[in-house]
């Protein structure tokens, strides 16, 4: 993901509004799951479902290339142990056009979602040196 957006407004809202489509639908869902929602992680077009306590869970949507305006779906578990963070993460899509995403979008955060719940601990790796 680049460091933050640096165009035009006119180039940010062609770049967030296919995100702006599925807002009304991530609600529901989010609502649904008790899931947080927040936008534009890092002033780049996203939208991340975040729940979890012992591990948190992310499902992330974010344009993944600007000129092409294509999108990832984006999974990731982690927790923080000992000076460490241990995390497991897919992509259910990378470099996807969006309508293929916003087609599928139900399908995709259930399968994400029921992923995320499957991953425990034990399968979560070491993603960092002793901090």
């Amino acid at each position: 993901m680049p460091d933050g957006f640096h165009g035009s407004r006119e180039e940010w809202e062609r770049m967030e509004s296919p995100l702006r489509e599925i807002d009304e639908s991530l609600e529901v869902f989010a609502r649904a799951h008790h899931m947080a929602i927040a936008r534009n992680y890092h002033a780049w077009p996203s939208r991340r479902l975040k729940w979890g306590e012992d591990i948190y869970r992310l499902i992330e949507i974010s344009l993944e290339d600007e000129r092409e305006t294509t999108f990832n779906f984006w999974i990731c578990a982690w927790r923080d142990g000992r000076r460490r963070r241990y995390w497991k993460n897919a992509y259910l899509k990378e470099g996807a056009p969006f309508p293929e995403i916003k087609d599928e979008l139900q399908k995709l955060l259930q399968e994400g979602r029921e992923t995320l719940e499957a991953w425990h601990k034990r399968d979560l790796r070491s993603s960092t040196r002793d901090r």
